[in-house]
């Protein structure tokens, strides 16, 4: 019986602390342009963005055709995680440019913007689980 009721009561803790955390009130939500929008001008706007972007979401006018890239790897050393695994940076030259006009010359004047990174976690063996984890612009 205790134990239902401190499992009840963590609950109940848990959905406030992560409302508190995650949640937007209504008045927050009114201030938002997207979510202020009804149905149907939320669907005329998503209409708009499409319109935009379709003609570069064709072949490779997106990314562009591939190119040979120039990569820095750095070895970041061995650790040790439930089993021993290898860590590497990677860093090279993006060539990524905005497709949207409102955001393009911001980002392209922003030094960081040209460089792109990953790291690389390589554990013992092979046929392992992999995970591919993007951070895309605005991302937070």
């Amino acid at each position: 019986m205790l134990a239902r009721l401190l499992n009840h009561s963590a609950a109940t803790l848990d959905r406030a602390v992560s409302g508190a955390i995650t949640g937007r009130s209504k008045a927050s939500r009114a201030r938002s342009k997207a979510e202020s929008l009804g149905h149907a001008a939320r669907m005329d706007a998503l209409a708009a963005i499409r319109r935009v972007y379709t003609p570069h979401l064709e072949g490779d006018a997106f990314f562009g055709a591939p190119e040979a890239r120039r990569f820095v790897v750095e070895d970041q050393g061995k650790h040790r995680a439930r089993e021993t695994y290898e860590r590497l940076d990677v860093r090279w030259e993006s060539r990524v440019e905005p497709a949207c006009s409102d955001v393009r010359e911001s980002y392209l004047a922003t030094r960081e913007n040209h460089r792109a990174a990953a790291r690389l976690f390589r554990g013992r063996g092979g046929d392992r689980p992999l995970v591919i984890l993007i951070h895309g612009y605005r991302a937070g």
